[in-house]
């Protein structure tokens, strides 16, 4: 389970490390392992789910679950909008 490790090496930082760079490079691994034609929307918002109860605990987490809120706001603001298609262009 990549996430798992992901979430324990966050967890386990060692002090003095820079949380925001683990937290960047642990996303970006996690984006990196999805399958193939995954969706990232609905992976993120199961990702961040599983990260919740240790978010609270430790900084590094949290910023974790912000980059996959990021993915989730992406995934609403690039969603195609219908407008109308032929019949809108008729009126």
């Amino acid at each position: 389970m990549m996430l798992a490790g992901i979430l324990r090496a966050l967890r386990d930082l060692p002090e003095g490390s820079d949380k925001a760079v683990a937290a960047r490079m642990g996303f970006l691994e996690w984006l990196m392992t999805l399958p193939e034609g995954c969706p990232e929307a609905p992976a993120a918002r199961a990702a961040e789910q599983r990260a919740a109860a240790m978010a609270a605990d430790h900084d590094a987490v949290e910023l974790f679950c912000g980059h996959l809120r990021s993915v989730q706001h992406v995934a609403r603001v690039a969603m195609p909008m219908r407008r109308g298609g032929a019949a809108g262009r008729r009126i």
